[in-house]
C-alpha cells in the first residue's frame, strides 16, 4: 500500500512547495497593488467630500440667512468656523495619522464630518448650525494630511508623483493657457 505524504510548506514566504514557487508571491503582490489603488480611491473620495464642504455653505449662504434669519456677520462666522477648526487641527491630524494610521484616521474623520453635516442640515437653531459646522471642520481636517500619508505608504515614488500631479495637470494647463492671469 502506498501512502502519500502531505506537501511541506516553505515558512519563510508562506508558499506551497510547487513547481513554480513564485507564482503565489506574484499573485499576492498584484493583490496588494489593487488594494493600494482601492485605498487611494477611497481617500480621494474623502478629499472630494472635504472640498465639497469648503464650498457648499458659501454657495448656499443666502438661503441659510433667509431661513434662519441671521445677519451677514453671523453667516460669516458660520463659514469661517470651518476654516478655524481646520487650521488648528492640521498639526494634531498628523499626530493622529501616526498614532491611529491613515486609514483609520480618514474613516473616523469622515464619520465625524458626516455627523456634523447631518446636524448642520437638520439644525433648527443657529447654535446647532455652529456645532454642525465645527464637527464638519473637525472631521475633514484629518483627511488632507492622511491622503498624502496613504500615498506615501502604499505607492512607489514614481507612482506617487503621477497620482498627485496627473489629475490637476491638464485642467490647469487649459485654464492658464486659455485666459489671461488677471481673469482667473
Amino acid at each position: 500500500m502506498f501512502i502519500e505524504r502531505p506537501r511541506r510548506r516553505i515558512w519563510a514566504f508562506g508558499l506551497n512547495s510547487s513547481p513554480q514557487p513564485f507564482s503565489d508571491l506574484v499573485q499576492k503582490i498584484d493583490r496588494v497593488k489593487r488594494l493600494a489603488w482601492i485605498v487611494w480611491l477611497v481617500a480621494m473620495i474623502a478629499q472630494i467630500f472635504n472640498m465639497f464642504h469648503r464650498i457648499a455653505v458659501p454657495a448656499a449662504i443666502d438661503r441659510i440667512m433667509g431661513d434662519m434669519k441671521i445677519t451677514g456677520s453671523v453667516a460669516g462666522n458660520i463659514m469661517a468656523l470651518y476654516f478655524y477648526v481646520y487650521a488648528v487641527m492640521q498639526f494634531p491630524s498628523g499626530v493622529l495619522a501616526d498614532f491611529l494610521g491613515a486609514r483609520k484616521a480618514v474613516s473616523f474623520g469622515c464619520f465625524v464630518a458626516a455627523l456634523g453635516s447631518l446636524l448642520f442640515g437638520l439644525a433648527p437653531s443657529v447654535s446647532l448650525i455652529y456645532v454642525g459646522r465645527f464637527l464638519v471642520g473637525l472631521g475633514v481636517s484629518v483627511i488632507f494630511v492622511n491622503v498624502f500619508k496613504i500615498g506615501i505608504e502604499w505607492f512607489e515614488d514614481r507612482k506617487l508623483t503621477k497620482s498627485f500631479a496627473r489629475p490637476a495637470q491638464p485642467k490647469s494647463k487649459l485654464l492658464l493657457f486659455s485666459r489671461q492671469w488677471k481673469s482667473i
